[in-house]
Parts: structure tokens; C-alpha cells; sequence
């Protein structure tokens, strides 16, 4: 008599990916953004990666985390745990609690910790000491940009292919996360792939769907992220112009218009300087034909990379009217004698100036102008219309430039959130130097400008206003 050896069971897992999920789990590049809508898939395609790259690479070692350990016993771990077949783990007892690791029966090691510590003087022992071929971060959004630079040193076990995996919400436009992986440009050894709800769809009941979809119509601010999974304004209150700008009509192709002044309005900051182009034309509409939004430069430096896009837009000897920041023309606190209105000048950019621009009475004015603006209808089409191009200025008028969730007292102005705001207060200078004229009485020239220049500037500003029945 003989013993047979028992059949081996094979068990068989069959997992449908959209095209978007299918490349993520086919990709090798060294450092991974997968942004994706909710309920996009983006974490179950993080964790099957990383269950994929510890079974196929026997003794690799790979790290699964959030921010906070709340988050992480809340949500990352529990999809772990559903989705890895158990027979892939070393069994009784796969799970290390106290050193927080999962042991594979091919000898991987699968650490499961929360990057948050609760000393702020050790603020990256938790990954400290270890080395990785394989790193997952679910949320990085949460992450500070050092705790996330510091793990990326941690991707360094010798002797298996290295990967880096992030999972993000789509983020505002201002997060280090656009820098750290750029939608719109190559940027070697990092890839960017981004998943709509609708990749997701065969995983999700269509009355759901349905659902989001009246929830959140073609127009509200935050369809674009929530269910498109596309980067953008994250209204941090109620949108200002929320309920008057509707991409559909505001947004479309605008060309210079030669016989018209081209209106360049600037707004003074190191994190983010601004320039808007814009027009007021003979038919009443206002068109914003194009945007320059810089980060972290001096204002030296700025101009010739503004005057550099103004060529580009401008046709020849036409008439350029500039304005500014007001708060532009003042002298620091810091015993520099130089302005930033004194710089422009210098430049060759001689700005009219609303003096009185940044009061909320007169923001407010400006405001309610650009909204009529948005509400009315002329024989040429929208009397406001913004050329695709100015991505930051539509984000902003769609969702990012909001009233704060709380007013105390006084009047409720939009608030100063550091980026959207810039690019706004351009078209607010803008209105104010030159399309209300009962405003006037408040604006400044340069002192740079002689007389001739100022007059015939205001005889070409009214020429222009009034025929467009401003």
C-alpha cells in the first residue's frame, strides 16, 4: 500500500481593472501619484500592488501608512486585511503587534504604521532606522512635505526593484503635492495617473453614481475633484461667485482685440505675484485673455518673465493700461526705500492706481460689478469671458475664491487664502482703475507719468468706457 499525495488546491482571484487601474498596477516607475475621485478604487489598487510586489519578490520588505493611527486602524488596515488571501501569510499568527509587521510565508515583511508621532522632537522615529523596497501612503494630502521627504529616504533595501506608491485626493492647486508630481509635464522618475469615479464603475451601484451626479451637477465647484478626480479649487467657504459662474458659458476662446487697450493688472507677493491680461470691449463684455501666477520669487525677478508672456500677447503699438496693487506704492517697515510700484518703473511699467482698492467697501463694489458682469448677456455672448488658458482665475471664480465660514463683524469680503485671492485681486484692480467711473476720484497715477500722459490716457479710458456703455 502506497500513500498518494493530497491534491494541491489552487485558489483563483480574478480582479477587473479599468485602463487607468491596469496601468498603475503595471507601473515601475520609481515614485507613483494615483489621485483619483471617491469611491475611485485608487486605495484598493494600493493595496493589491503592494500584496502583488511582497509576494513576487521573496524577503522584500514594505511599508503601508497613513498620517494618524486613527485613520490607519480605520480604514487602511481593515482593506488590507479583506483583500490579502491569508494563505500568502504566515500562519497562526501572521501579525507582529508589538514591531507592527505582517510576515508573508515567502519571508516578505509587510510594516503597517501611522507616520504621525506623539513627540514632536522625534517627529520621524516611526520610519527611522528601516529600509524599504516597497512604500504605500495612502492620503499623503494629510502628510507634512518633510515627514513625506524623510520617507522617501526610506525607500532603500538593496537588492529589489523600488517603489513608492502615494494615493492622494485630488489637491488644491497650491499643495507641494503639484510640485512633487506635476499633471502638465514629464518629470523623470515620477509618474501621475489620475482615476474618475467612472473607472470605478463596474465596483459601484449605478444609483450611487446618480446620486453624486445630482449632488454635485455640472456646475457645482466640486464636481471636478469629487468625481472627476481632477486637481482644483477646495471651496473653503461659500464660494463667491459660486452661483453666477457657469464654465459652460464664461469660459471659451478670446482673442486680443488690436484697437482695444490691453488692461495688465499686477498684485504684489513673494509666495504668489500675479498679472492678469484683460480687456473692456467697445460692446460691453469684459474678456480675460491671460493669467501669470509665480511662487516664491521677488518681484525683480518676476518682471521680465510678465514682460516676456506680454509679448507674446500684445500686437504692435498697441495701447498697454497697467494698474496695481496700491499697498504697492507704500515704503515697508523695513528701511527700504524701493516699492514695488517704484520697481515697475523702473521697468518701464507705469501703473494706474484705485488708492483705495484693498478697502472692503470697495472690494465689495468690485465684487458685485464682475457678478453683473457674469449675469448679463449681450448680442456678442457673455459680457464676461475667460479664455481656458487662465486655469487659476476660473478655479477661482468657480470655487477656490470664497467667503470665510465665519464673519464677526463688519462687512463679509472674500478671504485672503494666499492663492487664488492674487489672481482675484487683479480683476478687482482692474475694475476699479478702470471700469467704474465714479470711482476715479480715488485712483493715482504714478508719479513717473507727466501730465500729457495721464490726459491722454483718460481721454482714451473714457473713449473706450463709453462706448461700451460702462
Amino acid at each position: 500500500m502506497s500513500l498518494q499525495p493530497e491534491p494541491q488546491t489552487t485558489r483563483t482571484i480574478k480582479i477587473q481593472w479599468s485602463p487607468p487601474q491596469s496601468r498603475a498596477m503595471l507601473s515601475k516607475t520609481r515614485y507613483l501619484d494615483l489621485e483619483g475621485a471617491i469611491r475611485s478604487g485608487k486605495t484598493t489598487v494600493l493595496v493589491w500592488k503592494c500584496i502583488t510586489t511582497l509576494q513576487n519578490n521573496p524577503g522584500m520588505w514594505g511599508l503601508l501608512s497613513r498620517w494618524t493611527q486613527d485613520s490607519l486602524d480605520a480604514q487602511l488596515k481593515p482593506r488590507f486585511w479583506e483583500l490579502c488571501p491569508p494563505e500568502l501569510l504566515r500562519q497562526p499568527k501572521p501579525w507582529n503587534g508589538s514591531e507592527e509587521w505582517v510576515a508573508f510565508e515567502n519571508g516578505s515583511r509587510l510594516y503597517m504604521r501611522a507616520l504621525k508621532s506623539s513627540d514632536e522632537g522625534a517627529r520621524y522615529v516611526k520610519t527611522s532606522g528601516l529600509g524599504f523596497a516597497f512604500i504605500g501612503l495612502d492620503q499623503p494630502e494629510e502628510v507634512p512635505r518633510d515627514i513625506y521627504a524623510y520617507l522617501k529616504g526610506r525607500l532603500s533595501q538593496k537588492g529589489y526593484p523600488q517603489q513608492m506608491v502615494i494615493t492622494p485626493n485630488p489637491p488644491d492647486l497650491d499643495h507641494w503635492l503639484c510640485e512633487e508630481f506635476p499633471s502638465d509635464k514629464d518629470k523623470e522618475g515620477y509618474e501621475y495617473i489620475h482615476f474618475s469615479i467612472y473607472d470605478n464603475r463596474h465596483n459601484l451601484e449605478e444609483d450611487y453614481i446618480k446620486a453624486l451626479e445630482v449632488d454635485y451637477p455640472v456646475n457645482h465647484p466640486m464636481r471636478r475633484r469629487l468625481l472627476l478626480g481632477r486637481r482644483g479649487a477646495q471651496s473653503a467657504g461659500k464660494p463667491v461667485y459660486g452661483k453666477v459662474f457657469k464654465p459652460q458659458i464664461h469660459v471659451g476662446p478670446v482673442s486680443v482685440l488690436e484697437e482695444v487697450p490691453l488692461i495688465e493688472s499686477w498684485d504684489f507677493s513673494f509666495s504668489h505675484p500675479a498679472v492678469s491680461w484683460s480687456q473692456f470691449t467697445p460692446w460691453g463684455t469684459y474678456q480675460v485673455i491671460d493669467e501669470l501666477q509665480g511662487k516664491d520669487i521677488y518681484l525683480d525677478d518676476f518682471i521680465p518673465v510678465v514682460l516676456a508672456r506680454r509679448r507674446q500677447l500684445i500686437k504692435p503699438g498697441q495701447m498697454i493700461w497697467s494698474t496695481a496693487d496700491p499697498s504697492g506704492a507704500s515704503q515697508t517697515s523695513h528701511g527700504i526705500r524701493r516699492t514695488a510700484v517704484g520697481i515697475l518703473v523702473e521697468n518701464g511699467i507705469t501703473p494706474v492706481i484705485n488708492m483705495r482698492a484693498n478697502r472692503p467697501e470697495q472690494r465689495i463694489y468690485a465684487v458685485q460689478h464682475v457678478a453683473r458682469l457674469m449675469l448679463k448677456l449681450t448680442e456678442e455672448g457673455p459680457a464676461l469671458q475667460v479664455h481656458p488658458r487662465c486655469a487659476t482665475i476660473i478655479d477661482g471664480f468657480s470655487a477656490g475664491y470664497a467667503y470665510p465660514e465665519k464673519v464677526s463683524r463688519g462687512l463679509q469680503v472674500p478671504h485672503k487664502d494666499g492663492f487664488y485671492d492674487h489672481l482675484q485681486n487683479t480683476i478687482e484692480y482692474a475694475v476699479l482703475a478702470f471700469l467704474i467711473p465714479d470711482l476715479r476720484a480715488g485712483t493715482a497715477y504714478s508719479s513717473e507719468e507727466d501730465e500729457d500722459e495721464r490726459e491722454a490716457r483718460e481721454r482714451s479710458r473714457r473713449r473706450v468706457t463709453g462706448r461700451a456703455g460702462y
